[in-house]
């Protein structure tokens, strides 16, 4: 669900994940005739307290971060 919503792969097949596996999702902003570029790894734990809203909830939190232009160098500056 991750995979498809970012627009990526998980780079093996579903079967060959048990419970834990990294998403990959992009975060730069490209042009048009460029290809995109894989930025980031999401590690998701897949446990059974977890429900789907939950998945639904981090794709979302992703989503929002990627779309604020948030970087790991702004957390830098926060502790500065």
């Amino acid at each position: 669900m991750l995979a498809k919503a970012w627009g990526t792969n998980l780079g093996s097949p579903a079967n060959m994940c048990s419970s834990m596996v990294m998403c990959p999702y992009i975060t730069a902003p490209h042009k048009e005739d460029e290809a995109d570029v894989i930025t980031g790894y999401a590690r998701i734990s897949h446990q059974v307290y977890n429900k789907e809203d939950d998945y639904c909830r981090f794709r979302d939190a992703i989503n929002k971060l990627v779309n604020d232009n948030f970087t790991c160098k702004l957390l830098s500056a926060s502790r500065g």
